[in-house]
């Protein structure tokens, strides 16, 4: 009778028939015919693919169209899949953008887009970067630097990022900043809801005095930012905490 084998046992003969082909040709024997032909079919459930730890995972694309190319079709299935793992995922890519899953994060990486927008489409603001000077300088002469300069942006980019979170008043700024645009944002809402519940506007005339709050944050973030210098940042925070509470 033959004996119906599970993934496992399958996994196992086949480890065991590779182990012995690789051990015959070791010996200078010729391999059979079946040892050559033979496919083992290894199931793997998705929970043995979790990752023991999660990861910060970056995917770049130079050009990345959502339907065309292939760049944009497999960031966007391949992101998808690492996030689906438990991978946290962010998409570095110039125009076109692809169409991710709402769980990957996109970081836009405009360049001059020469092959859609010709080479006529230079301003004088472009030739403050040396990647617009040459991806523009390829395309003239018949090149396609493209890529490299999709690199030199990114490259910039990351070293930008890297040496103001490492200082430690840049990445307080940053830090700081980020959270009082965060709780400017939240406080739109509980004027809105306390506009409309406790005052008995309506809901359109709440909308005005929470466009009044509006103005008023990004007032405040202009006049913190010319006379709030980096170096007194720090002493910004007893404010920025009894802001928040």
């Amino acid at each position: 009778m033959h004996a119906e084998h599970g993934p496992a046992e399958r996994a196992e003969d086949g480890r065991g028939s590779a182990a012995s082909a690789r051990h015959g040709l070791a010996l200078g024997a010729a391999p059979s015919r079946s040892l050559l032909v033979e496919q083992v079919e290894i199931e793997l459930a998705l929970a043995d693919l979790e990752p023991v730890r999660p990861l910060r995972v970056c995917l770049l694309g130079y050009r990345s169209h959502p339907f065309a190319g292939g760049q944009g079709v497999y960031l966007r299935y391949l992101s998808k899949a690492l996030v689906e793992l438990g991978h946290s995922v962010d998409v570095i890519s110039g125009q076109p953008y692809p169409e991710l899953d709402p769980r990957v994060r996109l970081i836009p990486m405009p360049g001059l887009n020469l092959y859609e927008t010709g080479l006529a489409s230079l301003r004088p603001r472009h030739l403050r970067s040396r990647a617009n000077v040459y991806e523009w300088l390829s395309k003239l002469t018949g090149g396609f630097g493209e890529p490299q300069a999709f690199g030199i942006r990114v490259l910039d980019y990351l070293q930008a990022h890297r040496t103001l979170w490492r200082d430690p008043e840049g990445g307080l700024s940053l830090a700081a900043t980020t959270v009082v645009w965060g709780a400017g944002a939240t406080l739109q809402f509980v004027v809105l809801r306390w506009a409309t519940e406790l005052l008995g506007l309506t809901l359109e005339r709440a909308a005005y005095l929470q466009a009044v709050v509006a103005l008023g944050v990004v007032a405040g973030a202009l006049a913190a930012g010319r006379f709030v210098p980096l170096h007194r940042a720090s002493r910004m925070l007893p404010l920025g905490i009894g802001l928040g509470l």
